[in-house]
């Protein structure tokens, strides 16, 4: 098999060891890590797999099916995990004859030494991000309980520069993840896992940029909801994430965690809001049997007092019978049952009305009243009274534009605090002009304060793409595809955003002669990006990417929409290098009329097969195109080590001039000399 093992030379010491491991070794180690992790991962499923007893059952049956049809085994190719388990057992193998069994090992306990010394250090700064997060919360709630501190510029600058320091705590973690290659590494491909299992459990992705957004509207988001207001109007192009946010805002600041969600509609009235006339079944416990039949007993006989013992006696049995059968009896009434809103204010929890935009201006009006009172007074709603629990706050999610407040007679006074409690919420940040191939800072350009182009949905398509241990075992152009694809999405999430092309910097020869975009029919939202790369690669790449994104946008959006469906095949091919294999003829689109025909023309039978050798992407190669940063070099992260080692000698050597004056003064002093001589 090919290998990007380097060969290095041999430093024998007097006794046969190596005395100095060089650079190109080390490198071969972080090659040797990441082929044992793929190694683990691969048998680990093989494993697991064949302890199914339905798939031993699938396999003897196939055996007996190649029996019938005269199929030799011994011919059958061997299985995808198979050969991939085979390249990843080869490469160790021949790392260690390369390297040795005594420096393999070696290196090995270094590189954990370092990782370790990192990880202590990771945590800790994420227990501190976390306490201080924690406290700063705290601090504001407090705040707000007292209009003097609240109304104090002072002391909001003082919780500005604490949420400061919470904020660079992600940098200090990137920092120190590159004081050495494996350190580096290992930073990464944890962030990997975590955000493969956060996935897995809540269909979230925080992506860098995603937490740093997010961040930052927390902080203004606490500041409206705990303040005298306690609105929040996020607001954000269709398919940003803005629900997503608003149900994790919803259990932030709900008591227990627990909110009230209304998905609003243009049909939904004032009653929806508020009440509903419902059945309600009413029973009888059989613990609770005895206790009523005591108490009808007790107000028989005080009613009955001149009854004689037996009358009264059988009075009572008869009571006794009567209640049994009215117990086992189901009783149906119609009453007023609160919805969302009510429950909200009644109970103290957040309300989260998502697309309030499409509320009719009537029905929001409704809530006027309740949006002014303050909690412990009470809002009449019709003929009922509620009184406004503490903790009460609303959260509106939207598209509000001029457009809108303009178009719908709204109360002055809702509008006003709608708006005051605007925060924007923008699609997460994704570089759309630079290819994967120019997307990885060099470590001057970082020292030099430059940035890594952006990368949140190709981060997000990556932790899609990962197992669970952050390793990835794909064709070789899958991630050329997948940024080639987040490049495209960014750009029409843009284009539906209203600009243009030219202001966005994509001008080439496709761009001469094409129409405006209008898309606000279609959007694409993360979980459309996700979806595309989540069935590609259950699909084990069977097709090209551009089948994905044809079977679940193009041909969909043909039918909602075609003048839109038009644009959207236009990006995907132009910026995400797709559709252009002959199999794709028959798709024609006019750039200048937007127009487009031939999309059911196409079957998957007509998609040929992409089925190519796997290869095993090593952990390097993820670390710095997950980061966009290029790995630490060995012999860079020495002279760090070194240059550590200097200043803490120099440390030490300074701590100990000192600790020689105090000394001679000490001996200067008589009463300390005779006491130590004693």
């Amino acid at each position: 098999m090919s290998s990007s093992i380097e060969q290095s030379p041999s430093f024998e010491g007097d006794k046969g060891k190596k005395d100095k491991v060089s650079p190109k070794e080390r490198d071969n180690m972080l090659e040797y890590w990441s082929l044992k992790n793929h190694e683990a991962a691969l048998e680990g499923a093989d494993k697991k797999l064949v302890k199914i007893d339905a798939f031993q059952e699938s396999e003897d049956l196939v055996s007996r099916l190649n029996s019938i049809r005269g199929f030799n085994e011994e011919e059958e190719s061997e299985t995808e995990m198979a050969q991939d388990l085979q390249k990843a057992k080869e490469g160790i193998r021949e790392i260690e004859e390369t390297l040795g069994e005594d420096t393999v090992e070696e290196l090995k306990q270094e590189g954990l030494q370092r990782i370790r010394a990192f990880e202590r250090k990771r945590r800790e700064l994420l227990k501190i991000e976390e306490d201080l997060k924690q406290a700063i919360n705290q601090t504001i709630s407090k705040i707000y309980q007292d209009p003097e501190l609240s109304e104090s510029s002072g002391v909001w600058d003082r919780i500005n520069r604490l949420q400061e320091q919470l904020a660079s705590i992600p940098e200090a973690i990137e920092t120190l993840s590159r004081q050495s290659p494996e350190a580096f590494l290992w930073n990464q491909v944890k962030w990997l896992r975590e955000q493969k299992r956060l996935f897995e459990s809540s269909g979230i992705i925080e992506t860098p940029g995603i937490k740093k957004i997010t961040g930052e509207i927390f902080q203004d988001v606490r500041k409206k909801l705990e303040g005298r207001n306690g609105i929040v109007t996020l607001l954000g192009p269709t398919g940003s994430g803005k629900t997503v946010l608003a149900r994790k805002i919803g259990e932030e600041f709900s008591i227990d965690g627990e909110y009230e969600f209304v998905s609003a509609h243009s049909k939904m009235l004032p009653e929806d809001l508020l009440y509903r006339l419902g059945i309600k079944v009413d029973s009888v416990e059989a613990e609770d049997v005895p206790e009523l039949i005591k108490e009808a007993q007790d107000r028989y006989e005080q009613k009955n007092p001149d009854l004689d013992n037996k009358e009264l006696e059988q009075a009572k049995q008869t009571i006794a019978r009567v209640v049994q059968d009215q117990a086992k009896e189901k009783a149906f009434k119609t009453e007023k049952i609160e919805e969302a809103v009510i429950r909200a204010a009644s109970e103290g929890k957040v309300l989260v009305i998502d697309e309030f935009n499409y509320l009719p201006p009537e029905t929001l009006a409704s809530l006027n009243n309740l949006l002014s009172t303050r909690p412990g007074e009470v809002v009449s709603f019709g003929d009922d009274q509620i009184e406004v629990h503490e903790g009460f706050r609303v959260v509106f999610t939207g598209n509000v534009g001029e457009e809108y407040i303009k178009r719908q007679k709204l109360d002055p006074a809702l509008v006003n605090r709608v708006l005051s409690g605007i925060v924007k919420y923008e699609y997460p940040p994704q570089e759309i002009d630079r290819p994967l191939n120019d997307s990885v800072l060099d470590s001057e350009s970082i020292e030099a304060g430059e940035d890594p182009p952006n990368r949140d949905l190709f981060l997000s398509g990556l932790v899609q793409l990962a197992d669970r241990n952050g390793n990835l075992v794909a064709p070789e152009d899958t991630l050329e595809k997948t940024w080639d694809l987040s490049r495209a999405f960014a750009l029409i999430q843009q284009l539906a955003e209203g600009k243009d092309l030219r202001d966005l910097g994509i001008e080439n020869e496709y761009t001469q002669d094409v129409s405006s975009f209008d898309i606000d029919t279609v959007f694409l939202s993360f979980r459309d990006f996700n979806n595309v790369i989540r069935e590609w690669s259950l699909d084990s790449y069977a097709k090209p990417i551009d089948w994905y994104v044809y079977k679940n946008i193009i041909r969909p959006a043909s039918v909602v929409d075609p003048k839109e469906a038009a644009q959207l095949y236009w990006s995907f091919k132009q910026q995400g290098q797709m559709f252009k294999g002959d199999e794709w003829s028959d798709i024609k689109v006019n750039p200048q009329t937007w127009s487009i025909s031939g999309t059911f023309k196409i079957s998957e039978d007509d998609i040929p097969s992409n089925k190519v050798e796997n290869k095993l992407f090593g952990v390097k190669e993820l670390a710095e195109l997950a980061s966009g940063e290029e790995a630490p070099s060995v012999v860079k992260s020495e002279q760090i080590a070194d240059r550590k080692q200097q200043i803490d000698s120099e440390q030490i050597y300074l701590e100990m001039e000192k600790y020689l004056e105090e000394m001679e003064k000490d001996l200067r002093d008589e009463s300390f000399v005779e006491e130590l001589c004693a």
